[in-house]
């Protein structure tokens, strides 16, 4: 975690990477901090979230308990279940332009050039949540023996 982030990054960090569960998820982690960085680690608002459609209800809980100051890693009783609602979440959450047509969300054409303003939620209310759930997932996999590339996690 980087030596400038606020109490807040500094606290999810420890929640969301404590364990090893592959390099992609280590870029996630780095994209996540990038983005937090470039927003000036603010702590965000309840304004400033993602929609509840279709969101697991593993990541409601973690958010209605303070974002696991009292239960760290959600437990994931059934991980096909998580993986369907997860990716409905994350498919609701998507811009226009890359919703998919055939279940596959579409990778842009230039994504600089993209508008990515739904997606660009900094703060302990906007990606973090998808970060945290990525993350519990990605343990249950291990836990579970099955390899990421088995499933729809990686």
């Amino acid at each position: 975690c980087p030596l400038d982030a606020p109490a807040w990054v500094g606290n999810a960090f420890a929640q969301i990477s404590g364990k090893d569960i592959g390099e992609h998820y280590e870029e996630v982690l780095d994209a996540w901090l990038g983005l937090e960085r470039k927003y000036g680690f603010t702590a965000g608002s309840s304004n400033s979230s993602f929609s509840r459609v279709a969101r697991p209800q593993e990541v409601t809980d973690w958010i209605r308990d303070g974002r696991g100051r009292s239960v760290g890693i959600r437990a994931i009783a059934n991980l096909e279940a998580f993986e369907k609602t997860w990716w409905a979440w994350w498919t609701a959450l998507q811009p226009a332009w890359r919703k998919p047509a055939q279940g596959q969300l579409s990778p842009p054409a230039a994504p600089g050039m993209m508008d990515w303003g739904k997606l660009i939620v900094p703060g302990q209310n906007g990606l973090l949540s998808v970060v945290a759930a990525l993350y519990w997932w990605g343990v249950a996999e291990k836990e579970a023996g099955r390899s990421a590339r088995s499933s729809g996690w990686d």
